[in-house]
Order: C-alpha cells, then sequence, then structure tokens
C-alpha cells in the first residue's frame, strides 16, 4: 500500500476577500494542538494554495462599485461633505492640541473656538483646518440624546460613537440654534461642535446645552419571515417598538425598524418594495448573519420623485436574507406594505465555457452576462462577467495575458464551486502557481464600462519534469490503456514522492450516485485513485477483493468533475482495461439527527445508508457516511465529548449550526486507539456533533458510544485595564483565573486574555509591543479592536516563524481601543506590554504650484487617506485546547 498519510494534512484556509465585507476574524488552527477542519478522507498538503508570483494584483477594493449596489451610508446620516480650501493660509497651527472634555448630560457649557485648539484634519486625517471642539457624554440607559449650539458665526453640531463614525449633524446660522436629538443605547457618544464655514482661522464663542430623556426598552425584536410573492404588513413605532440598532448592533440609527427573513432558492433579480403613507420608508438588504450591507435605498430625500416608496433591485444567488424596512428620518411610524419577488435567470447565463490552456480566447462582455453576485463568489460584486473552464492537469505557474477594447479586462480564479481559490483580482501578465490539479473556473469581467470585447491566452510552464494528459471517459465506458515509461508519475501529477506512471481519465457526473470503477491487468498490479477537483479528496484501491491485482473502488459522489487515475502498486508499466459503472442515487435529504443530551450516553450504528458529509456541506468530498447530532445548552460550561467504537476509527467533530464549520475536532491520526475526544467551554446554544471513519472509507458499517459530560461554570468577571494615557509598559501574566477570549468576542476562542483600554482625540500612529522572557511557555498574541471588539489588527509574530515577540503598528483616528494580550497556544506565563501613540503631524502644503509655461496657479488636490482604523484584512489565530490523544 503506498503512502498516504502525507495526504492526511489539513487543508489551508483559501484567504477570500470580498469587496466591501467587514473585517472579521478567521480562526486559524494550530498544528501544534491537532485540531483541524473535517477533512473527509485526504486533502491536498496544508499550504498548498494558489499564490501569487508574478506582477502584484489589483485589491478588490479598486473597481468601481457597481450602480445597482451602491450603499449610502445609512449610519452617517446627517454627516457633512469636509470643504478642502488649499488657498488657505495658516492651515495648522503646531501647538494645537485635540482633548475629549467630559460635560454632564443635562448642564450648560461655554466654550470658544480658537488658535491652539484642535483641527478637523488631526481627525480624520485630511487637510480640512477648522477649529473643532470635542465634548464627551456618558447615557446609563437607553433614551433620546439632545444637544444645542448657538455662536457667533455659522455653527455645525455633530454626534459620533466611540469609533468615531458620525451618528447625526445639524448647523445654524449665526446666533442660531443648531439642534440635534437622537435615540441610542447607553453608553459614551462624543459631540463635536465646529464652524460651518470648514475654514482655517474662524473663531468664535458658543454656548453648549445637553438634555436626556429616557426611553423604555423595546419588547422582543423578533424576526419575521417574508414570503416571495405575497405581500406582507406591518407597523413601525408605538410603545416598546424596536429601532435599528436594536437589530443591528453595530449600526447606531435610531429611526424604527422592523426585520425580516428571507429565502431565495434560485439565482436572480430580487426586487423588493416597502410602501407607506405615513412616513418614507427605508430599505436594507442584509446577508443571512446580519453582517453585511448588500444593498439600501431610502425615500425622501432630496430628489425623490415619490418619497413614499422604497425599492431595490439586486442580483443575488441562493441563499437566506434578511430585510430591514425602516424610516428614513428619525420617528417616522405608522403602517407599511412590504413585497419581494425573485426573477430568476437563465442558468445558461452562468454555465462555464471550457477553454483550453495555450488557446487565445475571444469573448465580448454585455449587460446580459451573468453577475458575480449571482454566484458564490461574492455576494457584493455585481460586475457582469464571463466564466471560462479550465482544466488543469498538474502542478505549475500560469501566467494570464489580457487584452480589452473598451474595458480593462482583469479575472478573479475560482473553483469548480465558483469559490475564490485567490484574493483579489489578477491583472495582465499575472502568475500564479497552482500545486495541484483539477478544473478552475475563471471570472473575466472589467475594471470599468459593463461592455466591450477580450481576449485571453493561459500560458502555463508545469512543475514536473514530464506532461501529463487526460482522456475523457462516460460513466458507462470501457477503454483499453497501457501505463508506458513515456507516461508522467504521480511527482508530476500530485508532487508525491512517487515515480510510478500514471493515465489521467476525467469524468463528469451530473447527479449524485454511486460510481463504480473497475482497473484489470494480467501485466501488471493495479492500483486505482478516484480524485476530487483540486486534489480537495481522493480515495484509492490497490486489490479489488484483498487479494488480486485487479483494483475497483465504488462510491457515493456528489455531481461534479473527478479524475480516474490508473496507477501500479510498484513503478511497473503495461496494459490494463478500465471500465466505469455509475447507478444515480437520490440525497437522504433531509439528512436525519439525533438529539442528545448535556450529561448522556447514545449507543448508535453508521452505515451505507446513512447521509455523506458532502451530504452535510456540499463543499466537502467525502465518500465516507456521517452521523450527525443536536445538542443544545442552556447555559455557559464546559463541555466534554467522547466517541469509542469496536469496528472502526473515530473522527468527532463538533460544527457551529450558524456556519456550518467545523469548530474542533479529534481522531486518532496514527491508529492505535479507536477513541476520539473534544472539550472546551462554549455558551449557551445549539451546536452539532458529527462521527465519521477517519479515513473516509466507503460503505463504512460499525457501532459507536457517544458520551457527552457538561459542567456549568458561569463567565468570571473581565477585568479591563483602563490606560489613562500613552506611552505605557506593564507588567502582567496570563493564568486559570483571567478571562477567556471567547467570553469578550463571543466565539469559540480557549485563549485566556487580559485586555486594555484608552482613548484616541485625535488621529495618529499606535504602536504595541507583548513581550515575554520565555519564549517556551508563553508565545505573545496580540488583537487590537474598536470599543465594540470589532477586530483591526493581530499579530503572532514580530517576525513570522522567527520572532515569537507580537508587534502591532497601526494608523488609527479618534476612538476607544482594546488592546487584547494573550498566550497564543492556551499557555499561562508572564508578560510585558509596551503601547505608544505618536500624534499625526500634518504639516500645511505650499498652497500652489506653477508649472512652466503656465501664467495661472495649479491647485494641490489633498492627497486622500485610509479610513482610521483601516490596516489591511486581520488573520488571527485562535486556538481551541489540546484533547487527550493529541497531547
Amino acid at each position: 500500500m503506498k503512502n498516504l498519510l502525507q495526504l492526511l494534512v489539513v487543508s489551508g484556509a483559501l484567504a477570500i476577500a470580498a469587496a466591501g465585507a467587514s473585517s472579521t476574524i478567521s480562526p486559524a488552527m494550530a498544528e501544534s494542538n491537532g485540531l483541524v477542519r473535517s477533512p473527509g478522507a485526504f486533502e491536498r498538503p496544508a499550504g498548498l494554495s494558489v499564490e501569487r508570483v508574478g506582477a502584484p494584483s489589483i485589491p478588490l477594493e479598486s473597481g468601481p462599485a457597481p450602480a445597482s449596489l451602491v450603499i449610502p451610508s445609512i449610519a452617517s446620516r446627517g454627516a457633512r461633505e469636509i470643504f478642502q480650501n488649499p488657498d488657505a493660509e495658516d492651515r495648522f497651527q503646531p501647538d494645537a492640541r485635540c482633548v475629549w472634555t467630559p460635560i454632564v448630560l443635562g448642564t450648560e457649557a461655554t466654550g470658544s473656538l480658537e488658535a491652539g485648539d484642535c483641527h478637523f484634519g488631526m481627525l480624520d486625517g485630511t487637510l480640512d483646518p477648522s477649529y473643532v471642539d470635542q465634548f464627551l457624554v456618558t447615557t446609563t440607559e437607553r433614551g433620546s440624546l439632545s444637544a444645542s449650539v448657538v455662536g457667533a458665526v455659522d455653527i455645525n453640531i455633530e454626534v459620533r460613537d466611540m469609533a468615531f463614525a458620525a451618528l447625526g449633524a445639524a448647523s445654524a446660522a449665526s446666533g442660531e440654534a443648531a439642534d440635534i436629538a437622537l435615540v441610542l443605547p447607553p453608553g459614551d457618544y462624543l459631540i463635536l461642535v465646529r464652524p460651518s464655514s470648514f475654514s482655517s482661522g474662524v473663531e468664535t464663542g458658543y454656548t453648549l446645552t445637553t438634555a436626556f430623556a429616557p426611553e423604555s426598552e423595546p419588547g422582543s425584536c423578533s424576526i419575521e419571515t417574508l414570503e416571495l410573492g405575497i405581500a406582507s404588513a406591518g407597523t413601525l413605532g408605538g410603545a416598546g417598538a424596536c429601532r435599528v440598532f436594536d437589530h443591528l448592533n453595530d449600526v447606531l440609527l435610531d429611526s424604527y425598524g422592523d426585520l425580516w427573513s428571507i429565502d431565495v432558492e434560485s439565482s436572480g433579480v430580487l426586487s423588493i418594495e416597502l410602501s407607506s403613507t405615513d412616513f418614507s420608508p427605508m430599505l436594507i438588504l442584509l446577508d443571512d448573519t446580519k453582517t453585511f450591507t448588500l444593498a439600501s435605498d431610502a425615500a425622501g430625500l432630496a430628489g425623490d420623485p415619490d418619497p413614499l416608496i422604497s425599492t431595490l433591485s439586486v442580483n443575488v444567488s441562493p441563499g437566506r436574507y434578511h430585510v430591514l424596512a425602516a424610516g428614513t428620518f428619525a420617528n417616522g411610524a405608522g403602517g407599511y406594505n412590504l413585497t419581494a419577488n425573485i426573477s430568476p435567470i437563465d442558468a445558461s447565463r452562468c454555465t462555464p465555457r471550457d477553454v483550453l490552456i495555450g488557446e487565445v480566447i475571444e469573448g465580448t462582455l454585455e449587460e446580459a452576462d451573468c453577475r458575480l453576485s449571482l454566484t458564490p463568489a461574492s455576494m457584493f460584486d455585481d460586475s457582469n462577467v464571463d466564466l471560462l473552464s479550465v482544466f488543469v492537469v498538474q502542478p505549475g505557474t500560469m501566467r494570464f495575458v489580457l487584452e480589452g477594447e473598451g474595458i480593462t479586462p482583469t479575472v478573479r480564479l475560482l473553483d469548480s464551486k465558483l469559490q475564490p481559490l485567490l484574493s483579489g483580482r489578477l491583472q495582465n501578465d499575472d502568475v500564479v502557481r497552482i500545486p495541484f490539479a483539477g478544473p478552475m473556473i475563471i471570472a473575466l469581467h472589467g475594471l470599468e464600462g459593463l461592455a466591450g470585447s477580450y481576449s485571453v491566452e493561459l500560458q502555463f510552464e508545469i512543475e514536473g519534469t514530464t506532461p501529463c494528459s487526460i482522456r475523457e471517459i462516460g460513466t458507462a465506458e470501457t477503454l483499453a490503456g497501457a501505463l508506458s515509461p513515456e507516461d508522467c508519475t504521480l511527482e508530476d501529477y500530485a508532487l508525491l514522492d512517487d515515480s510510478s506512471r500514471v493515465d489521467l481519465y476525467v469524468i463528469r457526473l451530473s447527479s449524485r450516485g454511486r460510481l463504480t470503477v473497475d482497473m484489470r491487468s494480467s501485466e501488471l498490479d493495479s492500483y486505482l485513485w478516484i480524485v476530487a477537483g483540486l486534489f480537495d479528496y481522493n480515495v484509492q484501491n490497490d486489490d479489488g477483493d484483498g487479494t488480486a491485482e485487479d483494483s475497483r473502488l465504488s462510491v457515493v459522489l456528489q455531481p461534479g468533475e473527478y479524475v480516474i487515475v490508473a496507477n501500479s502498486t510498484l513503478p511497473e508499466i503495461g496494459a490494463y482495461t478500465l471500465t466505469t459503472a455509475f447507478l444515480p442515487l437520490p440525497a437522504p435529504f433531509p439528512c436525519p439527527t439525533r438529539t442528545i443530551g448535556p450529561s448522556e450516553t447514545m449507543t448508535a450504528a453508521i452505515g451505507p445508508g446513512d447521509c455523506l458529509a458532502s451530504d452535510f456541506d456540499p463543499t466537502r468530498h467525502s465518500a465516507t457516511p456521517v452521523n450527525g447530532h443536536v445538542l443544545t445548552l442552556g447555559e455557559r460550561g464546559r463541555l466534554d465529548v467522547f466517541a469509542v467504537s469496536e469496528s472502526f476509527f473515530p473522527r468527532l467533530a463538533m460544527r457551529d449550526p450558524a456556519t456550518g464549520q467545523s469548530v474542533i475536532e479529534d481522531a486518532d491520526e496514527e491508529r492505535f486507539v479507536m477513541e476520539a475526544s473534544i472539550g472546551l467551554v462554549v455558551g449557551p446554544g445549539t451546536y452539532w456533533l458529527d462521527i465519521e471513519e477517519v479515513d473516509g472509507v466507503p460503505d463504512l458499517e460499525g457501532s459507536y458510544t457517544l458520551t457527552t459530560t457538561f459542567a456549568p461554570s458561569p463567565a468570571p468577571a473581565c477585568q479591563v485595564f483602563e490606560l489613562a494615557s500613552l506611552p505605557v509598559r506593564l507588567s502582567g501574566s496570563i493564568d486559570q483565573t483571567d478571562c477567556m477570549l471567547r467570553d469578550r468576542i463571543g466565539d469559540y476562542a480557549q485563549n485566556r486574555v487580559d485586555e486594555y483600554t484608552f482613548t484616541l482625540a485625535q488621529r495618529g500612529t499606535l504602536t504595541i509591543d507583548l513581550l515575554s522572557d520565555d519564549w517556551e511557555i508563553f508565545d505573545p498574541y496580540l488583537e487590537l479592536h474598536d470599543y465594540r471588539y470589532s477586530p483591526i489588527a493581530a499579530n503572532n509574530d514580530a517576525v513570522e516563524d522567527f520572532v515569537p515577540d507580537s508587534h502591532l503598528e497601526v494608523d488609527l483616528g479618534p476612538g476607544r481601543y482594546r488592546v487584547l494580550a494573550m498566550e497564543a497556544h492556551l499557555m499561562h506565563g508572564a508578560y510585558d506590554i509596551e503601547i505608544a501613540f505618536d500624534p499625526a503631524a500634518l504639516t500645511p502644503p505650499a498652497t500652489s504650484v506653477v508649472t512652466p509655461g503656465s501664467t495661472e496657479p495649479t491647485p494641490i488636490e489633498p492627497t486622500p487617506t485610509a479610513p482610521p482604523g483601516t490596516s489591511g484584512p486581520v488573520v488571527s489565530r485562535i486556538y481551541l485546547p489540546f484533547t487527550e490523544s493529541n497531547r
């Protein structure tokens, strides 16, 4: 039997960057603790992912936002447009200071805007020179925050949250009051006062008054179901009514709002209409997790021909979505009608066209083409695309030669299920390394414009020494073949240390069913493989009946493309025949699940009639049956699960029902004991426990015993260290009494953590170092979050794989921030932390430049800067505990 344990490793997660997506922490399992994503039978080696080796690619954000998916800044209602005056003198004073002045609600404060005050450009990174004062107010309960300012010049007032996001604004003429009132949850807020002229040197005295009126908490903010094609009615406002911020925690919009869910079964154009005779309505379309805003429309704004109707029309792929029905303006209330319809698209629009490596492919992008938002590749990008399917026979490097007329062609690289293989777009002459074989989809679209012609040439250079060829084989066919010295080897095909020759056959299955393949030969000891696209999964067989030199594989597979590899047990050559047979089988939906209690023992059996792993998760290829169990917990505590069998080596996994992703799993990869166990602290909720055979044996039959043990454990009081000023250097330690990361961010992370908070009154560079004298027991790990625990940046090693100390250097704007200090591998020990802040130096630019031959000065346009807190994608290591079998 060939040594294929080199394939039994964790598949590295491919980075998927979606335009418009908020930054989120991506859990990455540690190699040292043996916890892995459910791998099916075999997967490609860890780290074997598509990578760029040529010119830098265009980032996802660089393309224009599709017109139909432009999302207004609903949360920044009333925010002004900053006016830049490049000819202003004395734009910034070097001694200007930015501070937060605490004031008590219900009091009156007098102030002045004058030389030495903070400039607005010191807050948002622009070159805005106007003076600004910042006041900090605190509310201890839900209610209406009112603020009013009167000045000797035209005056402006804003309310912002601790992430410096604008919540509302108002302005007034000299001597008049600029008033603002917002209903907000309890918390801290900033009130900004500044001249309305947005010019440098404008000074004025002013009077600021504040007030607060409590509001009772709403009743249950439930989610209603919206059926396609059926009108639904609702009412906004009234006693105990919910507001937008009750449904969306990170959007402090105080309009009344109702949340609806809608299930879409086929790709198409989703049309939604919200109408009312009582208020101007607003629609927001969100994804299933309510994390991403896909589209929005607000009626009643300037120039709106019908202020009582809000509509959305968005291309969507199948899935669950949420619709937020709200008022455009605060306190908009009354009855409304909500309808949604789907216009399915012609599936052929999104059917990939087969192309060959080395040929010049020509085409035209048109308005009626498929859209990326109709595929799993991106729910945000509405670009029209042509999908090209290419089969990569063996590892190598691919160069994209792109030309266009009317467009600048770019491509995204996808797998056969239209999931991104590579983050970002590729442009002309980009080169990527593809370290595995299989079908790939090239999504071609333009950086600008919808229509235009293009040509694409895929230039491929193999990584091995001998080119591999591939033949097609049907689902009921017998072909004669022969392994010869001219064939490529397993090393050429799969980068395995194996010099045996292979013949490759591609087979396409249109439905779920049982594929049987026989390889017979009188000249060699046959060895047979079935491999899923991109080496995500493979099964192999040496002897058909355990003794003969013929080989047979019979497995249940999902629809898709597979490669049949004809091979020999030893590096032999000779003739053979290959025979295929296929029996379509319906999926056993819904996949049955067993309910198990938090402290219970259950004995069950697993067999060929059970669902496959791929029935639970279509992105997985697995021929082994899986049993699913449902566990519900009513409180926080320590959960331990133990699986034991006398007939197979079990793999035990816990999955999150919200995402379907594996949280933690265990199996004896060395095949010594038929046991598996997991243990971690979790909160109240429902969890899935899966049992399957560790090797992915097809048609497995056997019994097992599953035991759960639960010990309630309330969350400890999470201590927070408030830093009054920066820089600081502190000593601390992580031990068993510290709060867990999961208790702060609501995830599964088991790291014990110390939290440090601080406020920044202006923009600048934040530097954090987490240090330890003993790297063997304390590997420092840092995360930086805003005040809502939304991740900003993370670092595990100051120098990757070399210096375990952690270092962060991030450009930030005003706000309240949280530093989370942890040990990366759930160990305990002492550390030192250093946090420093360097305010941004804003030097007045030259007001104009004179170019040779010109008579008029050319204004210098201010250089835009990244928004506060942006530092690139955040990828953090969130570790889970050791299990007994992998210590």
